[in-house]
């Protein structure tokens, strides 16, 4: 992995934690450049960020982490995006999609409530 992409994920990270902590408040909305991006059914939005030519979206579910991974691949190819990378272990998994020079992120962790999963969408474009 290039020293750029692995920064930017770093830096995705961080920025994820940031949304954890942020208080909310109202019903919230996917950034514009998230919208594009179908939400899992069930799924309730935890916490928006949209920062210049990033923006990020930290979701709550109750679903099979495998469901909705394979939802994803299914509707982002539909949508012209093209699987770049993926990654599963025990209790997450993320997967990269890269369409022109814009990257989608969705990475998805077991919530603490059985069945709950705790998932981010992360969106880096020009």
């Amino acid at each position: 992995m290039k020293t750029n992409q692995i920064f930017k994920m770093v830096l995705m990270q961080i920025c994820l934690l940031c949304l954890w902590f942020t208080p909310s408040f109202g019903t919230m909305e996917l950034p514009s450049k998230l919208a594009q991006v179908p939400l899992y059914a069930g799924t309730k939005i935890v916490q928006v960020m949209d920062m210049g030519n990033s923006s990020m979206a930290a979701l709550e579910v109750k679903a099979d982490r495998d469901a909705l991974i394979k939802f994803y691949k299914i509707e982002m190819q539909v949508k012209g995006w093209k699987t770049a990378f993926q990654v599963e272990q025990e209790d997450n998994a993320v997967v990269h999609f890269t369409k022109e020079n814009q990257t989608i992120q969705i990475s998805a962790n077991k919530g603490e409530e059985e069945g709950t999963l705790l998932y981010q969408m992360v969106f880096i474009g020009q």
